[in-house]
């Protein structure tokens, strides 16, 4: 499980791995550590399970404390950082955040030329600097399901608005309406080989 992508920033980091192992080495590490698997155990779909795993293997191997917080099954790290999870493929991340946290990694995947009019615009998509507009729409939809994550509920995607992308700094301007309210959010939005990422700064 080789270490994919790494970045540290003043309130969060988020680190990518990419699976090579079968989904029976992460789940006895993990039972190993004393971490509770039923949840993955009960992942019908073999693939699933396999993330699930490795991302929970990533996550301890990234802050121990992660261990507690699933056995007392609290909302978010006792004392410590937001967490969000992210998988795609082969490849799983895990974002800490002394904030609420919003990761999300997406192998590029035809899927979004279909549905793209569900969660965006073509004129929203100018603002995305990419090479191809598969690769526009990928880096459209992870910055919009890291904002979903970063609340929990209560964003559908066409609510939330790119404003701006810069393709030097990889910084993305984000506005949205929730509740009533309006937001503003800037995230870190890239392309790693042939996938996007997307993750909440402030």
């Amino acid at each position: 499980m080789p270490l994919h992508y790494y970045r540290s920033h003043l309130d969060c980091e988020v680190t990518l791995w990419k699976i090579n192992e079968e989904a029976a080495y992460f789940r006895e590490k993990l039972v190993m550590e004393g971490f509770p698997t039923a949840a993955g155990d009960a992942i019908a779909r073999p693939e699933k399970a396999l993330q699930w795993y490795a991302s929970r293997f990533l996550l301890i191997t990234s802050h121990p404390g992660a261990i507690d917080f699933y056995l007392e099954r609290k909302p978010h790290l006792y004392n410590g950082p937001k967490i969000s999870f992210s998988h795609s493929d082969k490849i799983v991340g895990v974002m800490l955040s002394q904030k609420n946290a919003g990761l999300d990694v997406q192998v590029f995947d035809e899927k979004l030329e279909r549905i793209k009019d569900k969660f965006t615009t073509s004129r929203e998509i100018q603002h995305i600097k990419a090479p191809t507009e598969l690769a526009a729409l990928s880096l459209t939809w992870s910055i919009k399901e890291a904002v979903f994550k970063y609340y929990g509920t209560g964003v559908p995607f066409k609510t939330v608005l790119i404003e701006n992308h810069n393709p030097v700094t990889n910084i993305v301007q984000v506005s949205l309406l929730r509740h009533g309210k309006s937001h503003a959010h800037k995230l870190f939005g890239d392309f790693l080989d042939d996938m996007s990422l997307a993750y909440v700064l402030e």
